[in-house]
């Protein structure tokens, strides 16, 4: 990203830089005076430099010097000062009196390390906000604000140190191609939306609960309370009739956590139940046993 800076708004910032009693700040081109309170603009000091003024040895001498500072005598006054090289090409110089600067060299030496500790203190606390935001982006569904695929994958391999038994479950949205096609993706969001409402209402582990993708969510609950919760969940969405898209109804299939087995293979019983409940008519919760014979090749029911 580039932009123009008007150079009367840089003279007006230069010109406007005071540092101790009597220092000031001024801007070079070269040899050129480009803002200067006592030259006028494009004064060559080379030209201007009397002998007992040495302005131009000193810009010499701080040039050479990597910390870029020079001292120089002045109208009969010893100064000191500080330059940069600004991306434009110009040299910024910031000049004072070395009486001043010695006289409160104890409150400059405090000020520096308040400003140095401040500076530390910001970029701390911005690198974390930063990363805290660049990690809730990553584990985050933007749409539905759940935690997304990567977030369960997660989630799902710290289960090891629980000690209770846990079902897995997929859950979809019916007709949800319909919806889309029908009433537009807007309304599509906003269908899938409310059933993320619906399970964080619901779910009180919400970490082990996520966008799995398009319309499809993923889920673990304790074994024990997995039927009575998905059964209240399913009946959650269902009451809703949104005045646009009408009632939207879920199906479930859950498989209960068996240790050893691995997400893939659960994941893929978990789908097979969902497909049964699919073919029961929708909106409703299968639970797959693990001894059930394999579903019949069919169409989707979708």
């Amino acid at each position: 990203v580039g932009m123009d800076i008007s150079f009367s708004y840089m003279e007006n910032l230069v010109r406007n830089i005071f540092v101790y009693s009597s220092g000031y700040a001024f801007l070079m081109q070269g040899r050129q005076v480009m803002v200067h309170r006592d030259f006028p603009l494009y004064a060559n000091l080379s030209e201007l430099n009397s002998p007992e003024d040495s302005l131009m040895a000193a810009f010499k001498t701080a040039k050479q010097s990597p910390y870029q500072i020079g001292e120089y005598d002045y109208l009969g006054q010893k100064k000191s000062f500080a330059s940069t090289r600004l991306i434009n090409g110009m040299d910024f110089y910031i000049c004072a009196p070395q009486n001043e600067i010695y006289q409160d060299s104890q409150r400059l030496l405090a000020m520096i390390a308040g400003i140095i500790l401040c500076a530390i203190l910001f970029v701390s606390l911005l690198a974390n906000y930063v990363s805290k935001r660049l990690l809730n982006w990553a584990i985050t569904d933007p749409l539905t604000g759940m935690p997304n695929r990567a977030s369960f994958l997660h989630a799902f391999r710290s289960l090891e140190q629980h000690h209770e038994e846990y079902t897995l479950f997929l859950m979809d949205l019916d007709n949800f191609k319909l919806v889309n096609d029908t009433y537009g993706h807007n309304n599509g969001d906003k269908a899938l939306c409310h059933v993320a409402g619906a399970i964080r209402c619901i779910v009180q582990q919400p970490r082990f609960m996520a966008r799995w993708g398009g319309d499809e969510f993923i889920g673990l609950l304790p074994s024990e309370d997995a039927a009575r919760l998905l059964e209240e969940l399913r009946r959650s969405i269902a009451r809703t009739q949104d005045p646009i898209y009408g009632q939207i109804t879920t199906s479930i299939g859950a498989v209960p956590v068996k240790p050893g087995l691995p997400l893939t293979e659960l994941t893929r019983l978990a789908d097979e139940a969902l497909y049964r409940s699919k073919r029961r008519g929708r909106n409703c919760v299968t639970f797959l046993d693990y001894d059930m014979p394999p579903l019949a090749e069919e169409g989707s029911p979708d």
